[in-house]
């Protein structure tokens, strides 16, 4: 059940915290693309978001029409936006180490270590071309153009956030597609795989890709690209890339490879074959990837329904016979998507619920759309099983910036192609039991990998007493 606004900022106010996770939920991707637009900077951008919430918790009560709280947070947001910039603008051009605290500092030299790496590079890629060209776009025609197609935002969504009306948005679209439709040919020299959206008499009117693929979803989908070149034949590595510039190599070796995604049952880890035993029904299949475990409970006789927000790697899934899959993002999740009696979380994929508080908010959705028996079978790895000094490090940095110590950054790369960036958690068991208090779920048993850090937990719904 989907409540307002207004109903969840009511019970906000009168302590319920829960409430207030799903407002954050709701609205973090939106105010999170709005600020790196406005800023420019993922991380800061991250910062900002962060800080837009806290100030929207703490003057709450202020707030005299709760049904227009998607329009105040972006004002909050917008306002904060402009003050960092000022900030930026009053500083000289050179700063002291002294006076820079390690934070800046960090940021400072990463943005170093990217912008030299983008010069060695010896040209511009497709991301940069369209960071370029919607520069050139006034700033609220940028708005409208990065919440509809990077947010994913409806016209309905995107006039509620910004409080100017229906036909108010659609313009300012309209203006924005025929000002970059210019430099279609130029994006299509760059990657023959990407068509922009273009202007036609129906406003919706698209080419090549749908409405809710994102604009630059060819170039940013470097996993789903691996997909299918290797689905084609084509032997392939991923490369993993952590903020502040460490790098790895996903290969056959380690086991997380491209063959990895289409291994067959046989050649599964034994603990993933057990993990299976406690699939029932109805299944979930939350960032499927090849298929691999989705395509494993269909020919079991499940129903199994297939998620993920690569349009390719759901390509690659039906060529490989799963019969129900789809384009979709964990947001997007809803009852109106189905009740499942198993939702499945493999391949390490609990990780990609980012943090521990949209985790809690993720898991009171899951208890939603799942019936009263149903299970949740995750698998993540425990951060603190390593001696690596360089892990052991990037644990410190994140707690003295109050993330979890397993809160990961990351972008993949594979040829040409560079996701963007994105968090991923890791976690002990006693911080994932310490997550599932207060929520619907609890865990009932733990298979351990026999020689990794890797392990799956079976959560059951309605354990608690």
């Amino acid at each position: 059940m989907q409540h307002s606004d207004d109903k969840l900022v009511q019970r906000t106010l009168k302590g319920d915290q829960d409430a207030f996770a799903v407002l954050v939920e709701k609205y973090r991707s939106q105010i999170h693309a709005l600020a790196w637009r406005k800023i420019g900077d993922f991380h800061i951008a991250e910062d900002i978001t962060q800080e837009v919430f806290l100030t929207a918790y703490q003057k709450l009560a202020t707030l005299t029409h709760p049904d227009r709280f998607a329009n105040w947070l972006y004002v909050i947001a917008n306002n904060l936006c402009v003050t960092w910039l000022r900030k930026q603008a009053a500083q000289p051009q050179q700063q002291s180490l002294t006076s820079t605290d390690l934070e800046e500092l960090s940021a400072l030299c990463y943005s170093d270590y990217i912008t030299q790496q983008h010069k060695d590079a010896g040209k511009e890629s497709l991301r940069a071309l369209i960071e370029n060209l919607l520069g050139e776009l006034r700033e609220s025609d940028r708005t409208v153009i990065t919440l509809y197609y990077l947010a994913e935002l409806s016209y309905e969504e995107i006039s509620k956030l910004l409080g100017v009306s229906l036909s108010t948005i659609k313009s300012r679209l309209s203006r924005a597609r025929k000002r970059l439709k210019k430099h279609a040919e130029a994006i299509e020299h760059t990657s023959n795989s990407f068509r922009l959206s273009v202007e036609g008499s129906n406003p919706n009117e698209t080419t090549s890709i749908s409405r809710r693929n994102k604009m630059l979803i060819d170039i940013l989908d470097a996993h789903g690209q691996m997909f299918s070149d290797y689905h084609n034949g084509r032997e392939n590595v991923e490369i993993v890339e952590r903020e502040a510039g460490l790098i790895d190599k996903s290969s056959e070796s380690n086991c997380l490879g491209p063959r990895d995604y289409f291994a067959e049952y046989e050649d599964w880890a034994e603990h993933q074959k057990l993990a299976m035993d406690h699939a029932t029904g109805h299944v979930l299949d939350i960032g499927c990837a090849a298929g691999r475990h989705a395509l494993y409970l269909q020919e079991q006789g499940h129903g199994v329904l297939g998620i993920d927000n690569s349009s390719l790697a759901i390509e690659t899934c039906q060529r490989r016979g799963l019969k129900n899959a789809r384009v979709m993002p964990v947001a997007g999740l809803s009852p109106e998507t189905g009740i499942f009696d198993t939702i499945l979380m493999m391949g390490r994929n609990f990780g990609f619920v980012g943090s521990s508080i949209r985790t809690r908010s993720l898991l009171g959705r899951f208890a939603a759309m799942t019936s009263d028996s149903a299970k949740i079978i995750v698998e993540t790895l425990d951060p603190y099983q390593t001696a690596d000094p360089c892990h052991l490090a990037y644990h410190q940095f994140n707690r003295d910036h109050g993330r979890m110590s397993g809160q990961l950054r990351l972008r993949v790369h594979y040829r040409e192609y560079t996701t963007q960036w994105f968090d991923y958690l890791f976690v002990s068991k006693a911080e994932l039991e310490d997550i599932l208090e207060g929520t619907a779920w609890q865990v009932e048993r733990y298979i351990d990998s026999a020689n990794t850090p890797t392990y799956v937990a079976i959560l059951g719904k309605g354990l608690r007493a």
